[in-house]
């Protein structure tokens, strides 16, 4: 795990590019956090609505929509990381699920 502490007491900050876990400033309890991939997007979803679409399950540490390297067209597709109980939870009730005439596929991201 990569930590880096930061100028304030017991603060740590994480890369979250090299980890799927993360450390509980107040009792120091690490806490695992799993990376899921969403795939088909309808092609207007935003970073935002991306991360409301989970937030219901738990708190969302890092939402994207993945968009085109010439220009801002979503790909229709992006990630979540949240903690791992509240994933298993979001991929259950998620995956399948139609939004705006899309099928969600909603998996835990491979690495």
């Amino acid at each position: 795990m990569n930590l880096t502490k930061s100028g304030m007491a017991n603060v740590f900050y994480v890369d979250t590019t090299r980890t799927f876990g993360t450390v509980n400033q107040f009792n120091g309890v690490s806490e695992h956090l799993m990376k899921l991939y969403v795939g088909n997007l309808p092609a207007n979803t935003s970073t935002k609505d991306l991360k409301d679409l989970f937030t219901p399950y738990g708190e969302v540490t890092f939402a994207r929509v993945l968009t085109t390297r010439h220009g801002d067209h979503p790909r229709g597709f992006g990630y979540v990381e949240m903690l791992k109980q509240h994933a298993e939870r979001a991929i259950s009730e998620l995956n399948g699920q139609r939004i705006n005439f899309m099928v969600l596929r909603v998996s835990e991201a491979k690495s």
